[in-house]
C-alpha cells in the first residue's frame, strides 16, 4: 500500500496535480435535476426520497423526490429527479 501512495505522491508531483486526483476521492457533478457520481463503492439504501452509496471517504446521500439511478456501472452513478440536497458523513 505504501508504494502505491508513494508512487501517486511521484506522479501527482510530475503533473502538478493534487495527489488526492490520483486517489480514491470521490467526485460528485450536480447539474438541474440530475447529479453523477464516481468512485462509488456500493448502494446502500434507495428509496424515491434519498439514495444512499458508500465512498471510500465515507456516505453520501442525495436527497430528493421522484429520485430513481439510471446506472450504476463501473462505480460510476447517475441519479435523476427533483434533488434537494446532498450530504456526505465522513469516516473516521
Amino acid at each position: 500500500m505504501r508504494k502505491i501512495r508513494d508512487m501517486q505522491n511521484r506522479v501527482s508531483e510530475r503533473l502538478k496535480l493534487p495527489e488526492d486526483a490520483l486517489g480514491s476521492a470521490f467526485r460528485v457533478q450536480w447539474i438541474g435535476d440530475s447529479v453523477g457520481i464516481t468512485a462509488c463503492k456500493r448502494i446502500c439504501g434507495y428509496t424515491s426520497e434519498k439514495i444512499s452509496v458508500q465512498t471510500a471517504d465515507g456516505l453520501l446521500s442525495v436527497y430528493g423526490q421522484n429520485l430513481k439511478c439510471l446506472y450504476f456501472f463501473a462505480s460510476a452513478m447517475h441519479i435523476r429527479g427533483k434533488i434537494k440536497k446532498i450530504e456526505v458523513e465522513h469516516c473516521d
